[in-house]
């Protein structure tokens, strides 16, 4: 629980610090091309694309950067004549950056990173609507880079991997036949038997370019995200999802 009050914490200080500087608002459309291989599904790799929706609040606590992002999305899952389904929620990242050392204008961040991410999988041709999960409550050191270039364009990098996980999984053992899409079932899924782990069981990293355009009405960011997710215990779970997406930043009102 204690782990728990410190991004929290944190939110809070971001909806009352961050005002002396007015934090910025955007929201990040986002599609990709994704690959799972899931150990309960034979070791069969699953390939396909998805979309995703984002809103990101950033803002400053003296001159730290705390940036609140919330983000939901589906992909479509394809292997030969078979399709799996999945849907993924982050209610919660949250990162908190001190400035490190500055280059020529260019600004750099290190801290950590707190993230709350469920996905949820179906397999209809494989074991009907019996659904699997992933779940990952994740502590991640993270490094970001602010970087100026001609015409107030920006070069926007940061780079993140898991040292703390708590985790859930379905076990090694299935009921095909058991199975129920009731909303208290699929959340109770998706909580079920949380585990503390560490790199030896999970890995998840996170990668990052963005180019910003200034505008008069709003700022545009056309961007790359790489990020992988490894559980090494079995059922062993890998996904590699790579993504392009574009970002609108609304202008504060004067």
């Amino acid at each position: 629980m204690k782990a728990l009050l410190i991004p929290l914490c944190l939110l809070l200080s971001f909806t009352t610090i961050a005002q002396e500087r007015a934090p910025r608002h955007a929201f990040t459309l986002t599609t990709g091309f994704d690959q799972i291989k899931e150990g309960l599904n034979q070791g069969i790799v699953f390939k396909g694309t998805g979309l995703a929706v984002c809103y990101e609040r950033e803002g400053y606590v003296r001159d730290n950067l705390l940036d609140y992002q919330a983000a939901f999305g589906f992909n479509t899952y394809f292997w030969t004549d078979m399709i799996g389904f999945s849907a993924e929620l982050k209610p919660f990242r949250l990162y908190f950056g001190s400035p490190v050392f500055q280059g020529h204008k260019a600004k750099y961040y290190f801290g950590p990173t707190y993230l709350f991410d469920y996905n949820y999988q179906l397999y209809p041709y494989l074991h009907s609507g019996k659904g699997f999960w992933f779940s990952n409550y994740s502590l991640s050191p993270e490094m970001r880079a602010i970087i100026p270039l001609n015409h107030n364009k920006q070069l926007r990098l940061q780079i993140s991997t898991s040292l703390i996980n708590l985790t859930s999984r379905p076990g090694q053992v299935i009921e095909p036949y058991s199975y129920s899409f009731k909303f208290k079932d699929i959340i109770q899924d998706l909580h079920n038997e949380m585990t503390l782990s560490t790199l030896e069981r999970v890995t998840q990293m996170f990668f990052s370019a963005e180019l910003l355009f200034p505008r008069t009405k709003r700022d545009i960011a056309l961007g790359y995200n790489f990020e992988y997710f490894g559980y090494h215990k079995k059922p062993i779970l890998t996904n590699l999802n790579q993504q392009v997406h574009v970002k609108f930043y609304f202008k504060n009102k004067q």
